[in-house]
């Protein structure tokens, strides 16, 4: 600072000094072709510009130190938000979890947790719900998330049922997961945790918190967007699965989740499918090929691993699915048969119908038949690498599986059966 007012003395006396110049100069003989007012301007120009240097710099000054102390309040306020790694900080979070009164909370594209994680998490949710003095607790998952083990290993007796509601993300959303909790600290304090990525492992993931109001707010604000585009969202406002699925953890964890919107259907397995000309009446003897299918979902990423059987039990071992994708309830892909030199289209679209449960129904066309095929699939279980290698008995007995499923349908009722909606 003094530093700064010497500077300030000594250049406002050097710019007195060489304004006063002319003056002095204007008194000599050889004084010059040019008049007295024109070295006046010209020495007083550079008086002044002389005379202003110190104050010019020192407003630079201010503004690079305000800058500095921003820089360093954001570094210390980020130091201060970050957690730690998990699982090892999850511990912290569990315990701000089970003293909150309200919880929001999103769960999509995770990495599945091991038998430890589980049964912390299992542990976080009992605790919490036994409570008396809690408000309501909202999960925001993908359908994956939906049908894991997530909601299926809670069982609590003698609680409030209702406080525990689910909104299911439609297909395609992965936001960067976070968890808001209010009614901290007697009610009066909130926070939110948030760093979980998609996909990340845990032990690279970094947990922060914020209780910085603007923070928490901008992620209640994004908890309810991200709520407008779940399957709920879309629902009448006066059906009661708007608010979010209710989900009755007194019940056996095999129907706790029949509550869940018809429309809501867990893609992620593995499923057989039949495809058959799409004759005018319908007819099931016209089988054209049997998939074996195994689907997963990545983040965004859809993946399909089929194994196909034409109609007499020959395997197409070269076939190869090309640029998956799904929206909502569907499933678009392009398939290659190399030995054949054909590709085509392929759409499923999946329902769940009141008698055969999860269902695929689709259709797909090639270059080589230039007809479109109808199918139908459901979910069952088979080992990889039999399906591989199936002798013509073990084929049929798939066969004749699926014919048991769709025989009692009606002609008519199978045509609108398998036609897709959309």
């Amino acid at each position: 600072m003094r530093g700064n007012l010497f500077a300030t003395i000594f250049c406002f006396a050097l710019g007195v000094v060489i304004a006063a110049i002319p003056i002095l100069a204007s008194e000599h003989p050889d004084f010059g072709h040019l008049n007295s007012s024109e070295y006046w301007a010209i020495f007083l120009l550079l008086g002044v510009l002389i005379a202003g240097i110190p104050p010019i710099f020192r407003i630079f000054s201010i503004l690079q130190d305000q800058q500095s102390k921003v820089d360093d309040l954001l570094l210390s306020n980020l130091e201060r938000s970050f957690v730690g790694h998990a699982p090892e900080s999850e511990k912290v979070f569990y315990k701000d979890v089970e003293k909150a009164t309200t919880v929001q909370n999103t769960s999509v594209a995770l990495r599945s947790l091991d038998k430890a994680d589980r049964r912390s998490l299992k542990v976080c949710y009992q605790k919490w719900l036994r409570r008396r003095d809690t408000n309501s607790w909202e999960d925001l998952v993908s359908i994956r998330e939906l049908y894991s083990s997530r909601f299926t290993d809670i069982s609590v007796s003698n609680y409030t049922q209702g406080k525990h509601r689910v909104f299911v993300l439609r297909d395609g959303v992965t936001p960067m997961n976070f968890t808001i909790l209010k009614g901290l600290e007697g009610g009066k304090k909130q926070a939110v945790y948030f760093g979980w990525l998609p996909t990340q492992s845990r032990e690279k993931t970094k947990l922060f918190k914020s209780t910085d109001e603007g923070i928490v707010e901008l992620f209640c604000d994004y908890f309810d967007i991200l709520k407008q585009h779940s399957w709920n969202g879309k629902l009448d406002p006066s059906d009661a699965n708007h608010k979010g699925f209710t989900l009755n953890h007194e019940e056996d964890e095999k129907i706790k989740l029949n509550v869940v919107s018809p429309s809501v259907v867990d893609k992620k397995g593995q499923w057989m499918t039949v495809a058959f000309n799409a004759g005018a009446d319908g007819d099931m003897e016209q089988v054209h090929s049997i998939a074996f299918l195994t689907i997963n979902f990545t983040g965004p990423n859809v993946t399909l691993t089929p194994v196909i059987y034409d109609v007499k039990g020959g395997r197409l071992p070269d076939f190869s699915t090309v640029d998956a994708s799904f929206f909502k309830n569907n499933i678009y892909f392009n398939y290659r048969v190399e030995s054949r030199s054909s590709y085509g289209i392929c759409h499923y679209q999946f329902f769940r119908h009141d008698t055969l449960g999860s269902t695929i129904r689709g259709v797909f066309c090639d270059n080589a038949s230039n007809k479109r095929h109808s199918l139908l699939g459901i979910p069952v279980k088979f080992d990889e690498n039999t399906v591989r290698g199936m002798r013509e008995r073990q084929f049929r007995m798939y066969v004749d599986q699926a014919r048991e499923k769709f025989e009692h349908f009606e002609r008519e009722e199978l045509k609108t059966l398998i036609a897709p909606t959309s």
